[in-house]
């Protein structure tokens, strides 16, 4: 990529976004899942659970009540509230807005333990994909307890391939079962759920349990972003910027700034800084890095501390290249040691 700190599209991340939970990094074993607020619903792999169709709520196991946490309980009518009581794509909403905070602002922590609770019941009680997806990269990145645990995350990544999710078929060869979570996803996909179209984007880029496109991921994450996912509109402006065989580098602030603007997502507020800072817009490109790194965005913080470097600002820039990189940002490490270009 162009700019010394554009984010990686291999390694370990988002999924997302979707999921997300994609091209795009994917968390491991896959990227972060997509999300809309709208209510509607070893192999070979068992065929897919409700959260892989356009279902709107999956009916309760019978360990869905098993656990009573303590501590205080969603509002009633909230995204929280609708995917513990099995609302599929109020879990994919809550999976998109965790995985994309890889570095959790200390003001929503109370509100990740809460939300993470809720990831949690609707995983292991409803056993809805992007839950457990969502759940995972919590405890990875500390918000659904306030402390990075990645030993507690490996059950919930474990159980996406369980449920029959195309993220949890990374690295798996092709099987007739694959092939029919793929067919699953796209047709959630078409009824219009944004968490599979982001997931149909990161299987292209990644040739999973199909050949690798990167005009197929281009389309995939267009549609989910079109659906409301702020991931999807990530990745969509990362590859209309980065593949101009795509022919859509015109389309690609477009797609950035309906991410960040109006959908929230730090990933493509810091994506579109790294459009901005190519233009030479750096004043711009550095006020998003800020926006981005204080919603959570590592790779933006990484951005940012190599900018303000950049400027002059050698201390708060090292720190902010040091935080990015301890949360496992690449780019940010290579940064911090020297060997990065520079801007």
């Amino acid at each position: 990529m162009a700019s010394a700190m554009t984010v990686r599209l291999t390694g370990a991340a988002l999924l997302l976004t979707i999921a997300g939970c994609g091209g795009p990094p994917a968390p491991p074993p896959a990227a972060p899942p997509a999300a809309s607020s709208t209510t509607v619903p070893a192999p070979p792999v068992p065929p897919p659970p409700a959260s892989t169709s356009a279902a709107a709520v999956v009916p309760p196991a019978p360990s869905a009540s098993a656990a009573k946490p303590d501590g205080p309980r969603p509002p009633e009518g909230s995204p929280a509230a609708r995917c513990r009581e099995g609302d599929v794509r109020s879990c994919d909403e809550l999976a998109e807005f965790w995985a994309a905070r890889e570095l959790p602002p200390e003001s929503l922590l109370s509100r990740g333990k809460m939300e993470g609770e809720a990831l949690r019941e609707a995983c292991d009680g409803r056993q809805i994909a992007s839950a457990c997806m969502g759940y995972a990269l919590m405890l990875k990145y500390g918000s659904a307890t306030g402390k990075r645990d990645n030993l507690a995350s490996k059950p919930y990544f474990a159980k996406l391939k369980s449920l029959g999710d195309l993220n949890g078929l990374r690295g798996e060869p092709r099987t007739a079962d694959g092939e029919r979570v793929l067919k699953e996803t796209q047709a959630a996909c078409e009824a219009g759920r944004a968490r599979a179209c982001e997931q149909l984007g990161w299987a292209a880029y990644n040739g999973v349990q199909r050949e690798k496109s990167n005009a197929d991921a281009y389309a995939g994450y267009l549609k989910g972003c079109d659906l409301g996912s702020g991931t999807a509109c990530r990745w969509a402006g990362h590859f209309a910027t980065e593949y101009p065989e795509i022919k859509a580098t015109a389309k690609a602030e477009g797609h950035l700034r309906k991410g960040c603007d109006d959908l929230h997502a730090p990933g493509a507020c810091d994506e579109l800084g790294v459009v901005l800072q190519k233009a030479k817009k750096k004043d711009a490109a550095l006020a998003l890095f800020t926006k981005a790194c204080d919603d959570g965005s590592r790779s933006a913080c990484g951005h940012q501390g190599a900018a303000l470097v950049a400027k002059k600002q050698v201390d708060k820039g090292k720190a902010l290249l040091k935080t990015a990189c301890d949360a496992g940002e690449d780019d940010a490490c290579k940064e911090l040691s020297g060997g990065g270009a520079g801007h």
